[in-house]
């Protein structure tokens, strides 16, 4: 079961899905919170501060999920995101193993599925986030630490502080890099963080 603390957010854009998993999901024990759309749904998954689990459709290629993916990929924020993809496309399994934005998924499930597939799934995700959780927060660090010496340094040299949007990229670029690049992530993440730097310096 999730913490007190996380929370299972269900965008649907068919309405019996998602009446028909929150009571179940609530009676569990779990905070929910339903949306019909995504743009709708991204200002409380950027805002939460602990890992959370989304349950989303992956059906059709611009369903909310896949666009949700599309939006994690540039955001950190959205890191700590464990996503459950729900599909009717169970039947090609080139559906969802061919797509290379899949790295952001942690668990799918078929539509319909069982409550017992959906908790197991919920569990599976919570982990899936909770590691992530904990990445986001050494990025964080990290990003923080550079940053506050940079533009201390840029200030001393009347310079403007760099902006907010670049450590937020910088911090998106160490978030993802152990997923992406494996053995050689750091190698990879500090020559993507000079570059991004490089553009304002």
């Amino acid at each position: 079961m999730l913490a007190p603390f996380q929370a299972t957010i269900i965008i649907d854009d068919d309405l019996e899905h998602v009446l028909a998993s929150s009571p179940f999901l609530k009676t569990a024990g779990h905070r929910v919170l339903c949306f019909h759309e995504i743009r709708d749904a991204l200002p409380d998954l950027a805002s939460q501060v602990s890992p959370i689990v989304l349950v989303a459709d992956f059906s059709r290629a611009q369903t909310t999920g896949w666009r949700f993916v599309q939006e994690a990929e540039f955001d950190h924020r959205l890191f700590a995101v464990g996503v459950i993809a729900v599909t009717d496309q169970t039947d090609d399994s080139t559906f969802m193993t061919d797509r290379t934005d899949m790295t952001d998924v942690a668990a799918t499930l078929s539509d319909p599925c069982s409550q017992a597939s959906l908790m197991t799934a919920i569990q599976e995700a919570s982990v899936f986030a909770t590691v992530r959780h904990s990445t986001r927060l050494k990025a964080l660090k990290a990003t923080a630490t550079v940053r506050d010496k940079a533009n201390a340094i840029r200030v001393t040299q009347g310079l403007a502080p760099i902006s907010a949007a670049v450590w937020d990229r910088a911090c998106n670029t160490l978030c993802r890099a152990e997923f992406d690049y494996g053995d050689d992530w750091q190698t990879v993440a500090l020559a993507q963080i000079i570059d991004i730097l490089s553009e304002e310096i």
